[in-house]
């Protein structure tokens, strides 16, 4: 499957494949810079068991592989910043890591902070890719089930759960589990929360918006 971009009048053109391609690889563009000059997106040759690698394309050249320091592959690129420099996501070839990756870096970083073998969901970044919005499956704790927690991450702050300010909010909001980040406003000041699609309650659309500041994350 053939990806493009259309550049005003130079109109279509075609992403190239990656150099170390098959040929019958499939390539999926997710995000863009708002110069267009980074396209963020995924690569997966047809037929092979492999993960879907993500890939960031600059002009004409082959696309570059996005990997980890210790060479796993990255898959799950979920969000990125207004000018594609940051891109985030949540798996690798090794198990589901969060993980973000600067353009003028070689390798990704990962992202810390949660318990091992925790599950991640990336909801949205701030336009500027300083925060990092998402929910993480938290293990269960003796007879208990698991449950989806919300958290933010900045590069200051680290990974950091929503719980307390949710449970600032009305009563009805700080009961709920198994919550979700659906979106984060350009300014990550604000993000909308809500059932995860992976709860029991994944159909309900309850939706409610969180304010950050500061003082109470």
């Amino acid at each position: 499957m053939a990806a493009w971009q259309y550049k005003g009048a130079r109109g279509l053109l075609k992403l190239p494949a990656p150099d170390d391609s098959a040929g019958t690889g499939e390539l999926l563009p997710r995000f863009a810079s708002t110069d267009g000059g980074l396209v963020i997106g995924s690569h997966a040759d047809i037929g092979v068991l492999e993960p879907r690698e993500t890939r960031v394309w600059r002009g004409p050249s082959a696309p570059h592989l996005v990997a980890g320091g210790a060479g796993h592959a990255l898959e799950g690129a979920a969000a990125a910043g207004r000018d594609g420099r940051v891109v985030f996501g949540a798996g690798t070839s090794a198990g589901r890591r969060p993980w973000y990756w600067l353009a003028d870096h070689d390798h990704a970083a990962f992202i810390d902070g949660a318990p091992a073998g925790t599950r991640f969901r990336i909801g949205g970044a701030s336009a500027d890719g300083n925060l990092l919005a998402g929910s993480l499956q938290k293990p269960a704790a003796g007879s208990g089930a698991e449950s989806w927690e919300t958290f933010v991450w900045t590069p200051f702050t680290g990974l950091v759960e929503l719980r307390a300010p949710i449970n600032g909010l009305e009563p009805e909001v700080a009961a709920w589990q198994d919550l979700a980040v659906l979106g984060v406003s350009a300014d990550g000041r604000r993000v909308v929360i809500g059932d995860h699609p992976d709860s029991v309650n994944g159909g309900a659309g309850r939706l409610a918006l969180l304010r950050l500041t500061p003082r109470n994350w």
